[in-house]
């Protein structure tokens, strides 16, 4: 359970990012759509740039980019290079960290796979594996476009769908999720360890303000209509629930 919700945290990220159009200065880079261009400029390579520097720099293609900050965004950079294999803007180095580890596959896509893509077999492009149907795979790219074939460079972050069959399609990298799996709580132990950590103290009225917060902003849903916080609406890190319990 703990690998789903870690793979879940992953797309709730890249899914996120849909939208977003690269800039023609670096300027109002996390802007999504401001500034639009066609230089490359993202924030995506300015922040990768900052947290690991080499091998990535800003304006230049930045499909690769997108999908390692993604990972580093959900994850922290250590297990993200875990989960990679290594740090590369360079979408056949990163395929290949997958070959290395027996990761790298040509069918059968899983949600949370790096999808590798390109034009006669030489690969070219990349992305993340949101779900596979059975005859297509759906997935986020960054630096495409809504085209419905494989479009390296376009400048944009796009939910995109292939047929399973399309020649597009070289291979698929798939990180082993059971590094962070542990890293995630079920709804079962954020229960348990709410009420663990809520024992031990009255709650104060600044809780329940926040607990109303939490519902309002769409992180908790309050089932019961009290106004209080539930169910997560999304996968919850047990160092954030860490900070949240001694808040």
């Amino acid at each position: 359970m703990s690998v789903e919700l870690a793979i879940q945290a992953l797309l709730k990220t890249a899914k996120a990012e849909v939208g977003y159009l690269e800039k023609k200065t670096p300027s109002q880079l996390d802007d999504k759509t401001a500034n639009a261009g066609s230089a490359n400029y993202t924030k995506y390579s300015r922040d990768l740039v900052a947290w690991v520097g080499s091998p990535y720099s800003n304006a230049v293609a930045w499909c690769d980019n997108f999908v390692d900050w993604c990972f580093i965004v959900t994850f922290g950079k250590d297990k993200a290079k875990e989960l990679l294999g290594g740090w590369s803007a360079y979408t056949p180095t990163s395929a290949n960290y997958f070959r290395f580890e027996n990761r790298l596959f040509t069918s059968n896509p899983k949600a949370g796979d790096q999808i590798f893509l390109g034009y006669n077999k030489l690969i070219g492009h990349t992305g993340i594996v949101t779900a596979n149907d059975g005859k297509i795979v759906y997935t986020v790219e960054g630096n495409t476009s809504g085209r419905s074939t494989v479009i390296p460079n376009g400048g944009a972050v796009c939910a995109k769908s292939y047929p399973l069959t399309y020649t597009g399609i070289i291979a698929y990298g798939r990180p082993d999720f059971t590094i962070v799996g542990d890293d995630f709580m079920t709804d079962d132990e954020i229960y348990e360890a709410f009420m663990r950590a809520t024992a031990k103290k009255t709650v104060s009225p600044y809780a329940v303000e926040a607990c109303k917060k939490g519902v309002a902003a769409g992180a908790f849903a309050d089932g019961n209509g009290d106004g209080m916080m539930d169910k997560p609406q999304s996968p919850l890190l047990r160092q954030d629930f860490a900070v949240v319990a001694n808040a």
